[in-house]
């Protein structure tokens, strides 16, 4: 299994919805802990994954630097344009790969 870091979330490639379902899934696991308690939030204050929040908004939640750097955001913010082109719902997605992050890791 793979560790799960900044650098394999913004290289990817989607190709079609079990590509962004995986990668959501990564996401959630990376932002809300992998099962931990949370490590990171939103600056709005929730603490977990939605399609919708700009990566750049999440935080440390110990310290209140940003989670991803200008670059790394920006390159997942057009990451998540191109899974809304993919897909049919994004949300609903979004709620598997909560779901299965909630899971023990299967890869």
């Amino acid at each position: 299994m793979q560790e799960i870091t900044r650098r394999t979330l913004t290289d990817r490639e989607l190709n079609d919805a079990g590509d962004v379902l995986d990668w959501f899934e990564d996401i959630v696991r990376f932002i809300d802990g992998d099962g931990e308690q949370s490590r990171r939030l939103h600056a709005d204050g929730a603490t977990a994954f939605h399609p919708d929040t700009r990566f750049g908004d999440y935080i440390e939640l110990r310290d209140p630097r940003r989670v991803f750097d200008r670059t790394q955001a920006a390159r997942l913010d057009a990451l998540m344009e191109e899974a809304f082109t993919l897909v049919r719902d994004p949300y609903e997605l979004a709620q598997e790969a909560v779901r299965r992050a909630a899971e023990p890791r299967r890869r």
